[in-house]
């Protein structure tokens, strides 16, 4: 954010009024935790369902954090476990090697480089004072009386105005107002840095912090994994792509065994690639499929599969809309050989497995599909 502010100063005193601006936020939660996922599997780092969560709300979508997350120096990186995503964490915002800490602090030494200096703390003094109530917005008289600052209204605007360019510092609803950054991330990282040096302050308050921040999360996690059939169905889609990518072709009959009304001579291969599949926008019809497994030898078996990882059986009127979709997206990909699959964690109707014997559609209820590909 900082390196686009920059460019966008400059470009400014270049060419001044000349701009339109776009501003993205974070991602929703369902889109990060399907970022997260990709990351895992791009980077073979395994991760649990649980802290796939916990990472989404703890970076609150943020693209530039799960990244940091991901390729982090941390030695003993894991996100099996919470403790592990938690020890990563701290390393990236604590240590000097961490990266997120590391771009943060770049752009602090920079701001306070605009200041010339940050001339008895004043500076780091009113960012501890925002981090300690970023839930609100704080006016320049309040951070004037409350640090009881020596300086005039004109110099504390010019210096909120630069940590404002510096996006360490939102702009408020006035010009008059200001907040901290508001992210699970910046506060800590700033008083891990600084805070000692300004006023006492244990680092251990952090790790503290981040437990209860753990727990709170993962309580809502157990309710939304029972309540939402939507989060439940995109772990089950990148489970089964896992057990696709990775494992399937290299125990075929064990994984014959887990899917009825697959043809005689069906055998799962290394996929050129396997994942949700989403029409391109160019076409006016918008539909998606769960799983795109794509054959690379023109003679072997692609597969198309819908995956409904919830607390009702899949029905007849289901498996016609799945069928008609898969056909649709066999003509636009050219596929000539094919099955498409259905996974439905509470099985089907009896005229949905009568229609699927009709089209050779291949069906599976076998939890197998919804473990650690790694634990079969």
């Amino acid at each position: 954010g900082s390196w686009v502010g920059w460019l966008i100063r400059d470009l400014q005193k270049m060419l001044p009024s000349r701009f339109m601006y776009w501003f993205f936020e974070n991602m929703p939660q369902d889109e990060a935790i399907e970022m997260i996922f990709k990351y895992a599997d791009y980077e073979q780092i395994p991760i649990e369902d649980d802290v796939a969560f916990l990472m989404a709300n703890l970076t609150e979508g943020n693209p530039c954090y799960i990244s940091s997350l991901f390729s982090s120096l941390y030695p003993k990186k894991e996100f099996i476990t919470e403790e592990g995503l938690q020890k990563t964490l701290e390393f990236e915002i604590l240590n000097r090697s961490g990266q997120i800490r590391g771009a943060w602090m770049e752009y602090l030494e920079y701001a306070f480089s605009e200041i010339n200096g940050d001339d008895k703390g004043m500076t780091k003094r009113i960012l501890l004072y925002l981090c300690q109530h970023k839930d609100r917005e704080i006016s320049r008289k309040e951070i004037k009386d409350a640090l009881k600052l020596e300086m005039s209204d004109v110099e504390l605007e010019k210096r909120m105005d630069t940590l404002v360019r510096c996006d360490i510092v939102e702009q408020g609803t006035t010009q008059f107002d200001y907040q901290s950054v508001r992210d699970n991330i910046f506060d800590k990282l700033f008083r891990g840095r600084y805070q000692k040096e300004i006023t006492e302050f244990d680092p251990n308050e952090i790790s503290n912090e981040y437990k209860a921040s753990f727990q709170d999360w993962k309580q809502k996690y157990h309710i939304m994994a029972g309540k939402y059939g939507q989060l439940k169905g995109i772990f089950g889609e990148y489970k089964i792509i896992e057990h696709l990518k990775y494992k399937a072709f290299k125990q075929n009959s064990l994984y014959n065994s887990m899917m009825q009304n697959l043809p005689t001579d069906f055998e799962f291969v290394p996929y050129e690639s396997v994942w949700k599949y989403n029409v391109s926008p160019v076409y006016q019809q918008r539909f998606e499929l769960d799983v795109l497994a794509r054959a690379s030898q023109p003679g072997d078996y692609s597969l198309m599969g819908e995956v409904k990882n919830r607390d009702k059986k899949f029905s007849l009127k289901e498996a016609k809309e799945f069928l008609n979709k898969a056909q649709e997206v066999m003509k636009l990909e050219k596929i000539a050989k094919c099955v498409c699959f259905v996974f439905s964690m509470k099985g089907f109707t009896k005229e949905t497995i009568s229609f699927f014997t009709s089209y050779q559609i291949a069906y599976s209820d076998d939890k197998r599909w919804l473990e650690k590909y790694k634990s079969i």
